[in-house]
């Protein structure tokens, strides 16, 4: 192989892995989330932490509860 076919060939393969990664992954439907596209899944995800932040009075925006620990226990007031 040419140094000339080597570079358009690692060209291509850059074109490829960003085309997939930035673009087709996050309209692919994945099994592993519920055949959900990445970006749903996320947008899903940010809606449940947001409701379940308003439904605790917590403001997201300001304060980043820890998910680890039982959210009835917590009171954003104190």
């Amino acid at each position: 192989m040419t140094p000339r076919l080597r570079k358009l060939s690692a060209e291509a393969r850059l074109i490829i892995f960003d085309y997939i990664e930035t673009f087709y992954n996050n309209i692919r439907l994945q099994k592993r989330l519920g055949y959900l596209s990445l970006n749903d899944f996320e947008n899903l995800k940010n809606n449940v932490i947001s409701l379940l932040c308003m439904s605790k009075g917590v403001d997201r925006g300001h304060t980043r509860p820890d998910w680890h620990t039982d959210m009835s226990k917590t009171n954003p007031t104190e």
